[in-house]
């Protein structure tokens, strides 16, 4: 899939006028609220255990089958939060991500799966600058990618699965509240160090979800992503592990199994759309291969764009979110730099 010419780029940002950005914003609300109904009438513990009397998972150090529930430990675990991250070729910002979060939870637990770049290298430059906080493991099977035809014909319990992988890292996690964390994300310290202070504290329960702005990045400055411009907290939040939390498989990728009902707004910017690959090396995006339709596709590719400062006016309460630029962002350089993997 070609990258679009910088003039048909910026025909589509000059395309974007405030209706469809607001369309967008209140689209994104509505799926949000799709998915949290439906994720409040299954109850994906009685699910699994009715039909496999147990919770499918893949003990891949051991090598056999097992029940995911007696890997949780959730009666075992210390007071504190733990972040755990899942990563295959982050080296773009996964430093940035690291030092975003490092500070504000007990626990980091990154997990890599088949890179191919400095991901490894960098992650174990973190490890050694914090020993008493960050654990390193490697998962070692080959995973499917997702929205590959792979993944959508392979169990959960598989060793294969994307979804074993995930539920791989939470288990690996020693605290009793935890947070997925993706490489591509930098957490704004203020609202994320006072939601931790907030946790621990007693001041504030889990379940809670958090958000992060959706950039994308041109040789001309740094936008918002109007087609999505916010990560909702569908799977992004702070929970409490019990056997009630974990991943399951679903046609496209995983889901979690918990719904936030209650959110503490925008913690973080998601940087999917400023990696070199705009995010899309992990994922089956080629034509007859992938599940994704061609319009979701070109959703991923060629989204729609808005300015920082149009964001802010159609947010209204954003005044408190600092520009990109400030915090080292840096638009790309080299307009052919590729968009699929």
């Amino acid at each position: 899939m070609e990258h679009p010419s910088g003039t048909n780029r910026q025909e589509a940002r000059s395309r974007v006028s405030r209706r469809p950005a607001l369309s967008g914003f209140l689209g994104e609300i509505r799926r949000a609220i799709i998915i949290k109904l439906q994720a409040k009438k299954i109850n994906y513990t009685k699910f699994f255990v009715r039909h496999f009397g147990r919770i499918p998972y893949f003990d891949v150090e051991l090598g056999k089958a097992a029940d995911l529930r007696s890997y949780l430990q959730s009666d075992s675990r210390k007071p504190g939060i733990s972040a755990f991250m899942r990563l295959k070729n982050e080296e773009q910002f996964v430093e940035a991500t690291v030092e975003s979060i490092v500070h504000c939870v007990d626990e980091l637990v990154i997990v890599h799966n088949g890179c191919t770049d400095r991901t490894p290298e960098i992650i174990e430059s973190c490890r050694l600058r914090y020993p008493d906080k960050i654990r390193i493991f490697e998962y070692k099977p080959k995973v499917f990618p997702c929205a590959s035809a792979e993944h959508r014909l392979e169990p959960m319990g598989s060793p294969h699965s994307v979804v074993n992988y995930y539920n791989y890292a939470l288990a690996k996690t020693t605290r009793k509240i935890a947070i997925k964390v993706d490489g591509d994300e930098l957490y704004l310290d203020k609202p994320f160090r006072q939601l931790a202070h907030d946790l621990r504290s007693g001041n504030c329960s889990t379940p809670i979800g958090v958000q992060g702005i959706n950039l994308w990045d041109e040789i001309d400055g740094i936008f918002v992503n109007a087609s999505h411009p916010v990560m909702a907290d569908i799977d992004k939040g702070f929970f409490t592990v019990s056997p009630r939390t974990f991943f399951v498989h679903y046609r496209h990728y995983e889901l979690f199994t918990y719904a936030y009902e209650r959110s503490a707004g925008i913690v973080f910017y998601h940087l999917k759309g400023m990696k070199k690959d705009r995010g899309l090396g992990n994922y089956c995006v080629q034509p007859g291969a992938t599940t994704f339709s061609a319009a979701h596709v070109d959703r991923l590719t060629e989204p729609d764009l808005i300015s920082w400062q149009e964001f802010s006016l159609l947010m209204g309460d954003s005044a408190d979110l600092p520009e990109p630029a400030t915090l080292g962002l840096r638009a790309r350089k080299n307009p052919q730099e590729p968009v699929t993997g």
